[in-house]
């Protein structure tokens, strides 16, 4: 036990004071820590790249070729609505505009997929019902495959608005089934057409 000269013993001792240790900081910075924050801010970043060619990337090239659909299909219906107007001679040259129009947007559709410059009338109609999936009528095909090569007369009204009907409903509709295209810039598409005209 201790008694009162013991304790005034140690109070003469030339003991230094007791030290505490600092208080553990909010943020211990070992280097651990350092790997964790390098890790997910590596982490963040890929995140951040993979999201962007998988759903923005996508979605703006898919937005692109919707407004160039839009684009086609309005600039079919203005040539209609002039045909319409016109005499009957203007028929085949309607023909021969779908036909180049359709030829582009199935090669901007499928890039490196068809080479449609060297195939015939009827190995690009393939492609196309290929693209298409059953949308054209024989008769449609049947246009496409030679009527700026009938005479005027020859091509029936109903025919040819048939045929423009069903152009306008693939070019709506591929935009929503076709693969994306990688690299194509949507003004090629009308440039290329007008150069036709």
């Amino acid at each position: 036990m201790a008694t009162p000269t013991n304790a005034a013993n140690a109070m003469q001792l030339p003991l230094a004071d007791i030290h505490q240790p600092a208080a553990v900081g909010w943020w211990p910075m070992a280097p651990g820590w350092w790997f964790v924050i390098a890790l997910a801010l590596l982490t963040l970043t890929a995140l951040t790249v993979v999201g962007y060619r998988r759903i923005w990337q996508p979605w703006r090239l898919q937005r692109s070729r919707q407004q160039q659909a839009d684009a086609l299909i309005l600039e079919l219906e203005q040539q209609w609505q002039q045909l319409k107007l016109t005499n009957v001679s203007e028929r085949q040259h309607y023909i021969i505009q779908l036909q180049t129009r359709l030829k582009i947007w199935l090669t901007w559709l499928c890039p490196g997929r068809y080479n449609l410059a060297s195939q015939t009338d009827s190995q690009w109609l393939a492609s196309l019902e290929n693209q298409a999936a059953g949308i054209f009528s024989d008769s449609s095909k049947s246009l496409l495959k030679d009527g700026q090569y009938r005479l005027p007369a020859n091509i029936k009204e109903s025919d040819l608005e048939q045929l423009h009907q069903q152009a306008c409903q693939w070019i709506a509709r591929s935009t929503r089934t076709s693969q994306q295209p990688e690299s194509q810039s949507g003004t090629a598409l009308s440039n290329t057409g007008r150069e036709a005209d």
